[in-house]
């Protein structure tokens, strides 16, 4: 699509409200919103430029259109990346809560293996199961048969 025609066109109908041209702008990705409003900058001041017209003397705080603009694309990317950050923070977090929950497990199976075997750490080991039957009771993941023969 020939964006400069369609800003052309908005531009030559002379709205008095911007609104039909704000609507058809975000229409288009944040990125490209940026890309359309540039470009009505330029144009504008090449149609100014054409009639001998100073932008800065009939538009307040003209010359800081492009800083807004600057502005508002380092918002949308920063935007994005807080987003992938935000996304690989959840990746990592999973991967903690996996490892966390395998950990545990392995850990129970040798406290039980321990108390089953009647290893040397085995009254060690009924102290630390009942610390964890606590934990699991507290937390409402205790089973019971997992702790069969252990209570």
């Amino acid at each position: 699509m020939d964006y400069r025609s369609k800003i052309l066109e908005f531009m030559q109908n002379n709205v008095e409200s911007n609104a039909d041209f704000i609507v058809w702008v975000k229409t288009f990705p944040e990125m490209q919103q940026v890309e359309l409003m540039r470009e009505l900058n330029r144009m504008t001041e090449e149609k100014a430029n054409e009639i001998g017209l100073n932008m800065k003397e009939y538009i307040p705080n003209y010359e800081k259109a492009d800083e807004t603009l600057n502005t508002f694309e380092d918002a949308i990317l920063n935007k994005r990346i807080l987003k992938d950050y935000i996304k690989s923070l959840n990746v990592e977090q999973e991967k903690l809560k996996t490892k966390m929950i395998h950990d545990i497990e392995e850990s129970k199976i040798y406290v039980i293996s321990s108390i089953l075997n009647n290893a040397p750490n085995a009254l060690e080991m009924k102290r630390i199961a009942k610390q964890m039957i606590a934990v699991e009771k507290k937390f409402g993941v205790y089973n019971s048969e997992t702790w069969e023969g252990i209570e």
